[in-house]
């Protein structure tokens, strides 16, 4: 079984058998204090697996909540995403379905992207040395500028708006 196929991970799988575990222990405590005597090891070991059960459905029903409310989400999402034409909207849209720091980068990229659009159709370097500056990926911006004005000037034969 692939991992994104598994009902748990091995971590949940581990934590419920713990809990399991505590269940019974906490169960069969209970009840040897609350019968203040020697009693029948059956009852509750009865009780403890009948309890075990019982949270085992309760789990299984929270499972399949959770599971259905977050393919309810993504469906959503694709059907907003199905009926716009406008892409903006559709970042939009992506932006605010991502984790909030996820969102955040993808608005940089986004707009450095843009910048660089702008700079390709004006022919304008400041645009083009903005993006370098505002993209991410550009850890030193000194090196990317220099890098992108040899660019543009070994290749103005096909970058003449640059020029």
């Amino acid at each position: 079984m692939t991992p994104s196929t598994r009902v748990l991970d091995p971590v949940e799988r581990a934590s419920e058998a713990i809990f399991g575990v505590l269940m019974a222990v906490s169960i069969m405590g209970a009840l040897s204090v609350t019968s203040g005597g020697p009693m029948d090891a059956r009852a509750p070991l009865l009780m403890a697996i009948g309890c075990n059960i019982a949270w085992g459905f309760t789990d299984a029903v929270m499972y399949l909540v959770s599971t259905a409310t977050v393919n309810s989400r993504n469906l959503r999402l694709v059907r907003r995403l199905q009926t716009t034409t406008d892409i903006r909207e559709a970042r939009l849209i992506v932006a605010d379905a991502l984790p909030e720091r996820v969102a955040a980068i993808c608005r940089k990229v986004s707009a450095v992207h843009t910048l660089v659009a702008e700079a390709a159709a004006t022919g304008d370097r400041k645009l083009v040395e903005e993006a370098v500056r505002a993209d991410p990926a550009v850890a030193d911006k000194a090196a990317g500028l220099s890098a992108i004005r040899e660019l543009i000037e070994a290749h103005r034969d096909v970058l003449p708006q640059f020029h």
